[in-house]
């Protein structure tokens, strides 16, 4: 909780983003994964080389708040994460299982607290998790349906 609330003054200061430096595609998809093992990644060849220009504990952080909330809806399902190009964009796919309700709306995820957290904190894990793809360039966006939930990261890439 102490650390949801540093993060979040930090954002507010824009200074949640530190050092940034170069990092491999295919790495920073295996740094969010590597202790999520339910979570199936799809990293087509393409990717390999791709890089991004950022703060790999704060990706990392952003990633692996996404993942861990993609489970919550489901420990038992699958989540899967499928990167893709678009443009000079990476844009990193979560499918997850349906949210309770049906269809949904989700960006109201990225822009208020959560009443009800999906983890043992204040509800803010994934509004920091927005502010690390805004200081990045990048952003997120999210819908879900009775086919289940989707929730898309868009970061610039480096040519």
């Amino acid at each position: 909780m102490v650390q949801e609330v540093s993060d979040w003054r930090r954002a507010r200061r824009s200074r949640l983003v530190g050092a940034r430096e170069l990092l491999g595609v295919p790495m920073l998809v295996e740094l969010a994964c590597a202790t999520r093992p339910s979570v199936k990644a799809d990293l087509p060849e393409v990717l390999d080389e791709a890089t991004v220009l950022g703060d790999a504990q704060r990706l990392t952080q952003m990633l692996g708040t996404l993942l861990d909330w993609a489970r919550a809806l489901d420990p038992a399902g699958e989540v899967t994460l499928q990167a893709s190009r678009e443009g000079g964009m990476l844009s990193l796919s979560l499918a997850a299982p349906p949210v309770e309700g049906g269809t949904v709306q989700l960006d109201g995820l990225f822009r208020l607290p959560q009443a009800v957290p999906f983890d043992e904190g204040l509800g803010m894990r994934l509004l920091i998790a927005r502010e690390i793809a805004a200081g990045h360039g990048g952003d997120i966006t999210g819908d879900g349906g009775p086919g289940g939930t989707r929730v898309v990261v868009r970061l610039p890439l480096e040519e």
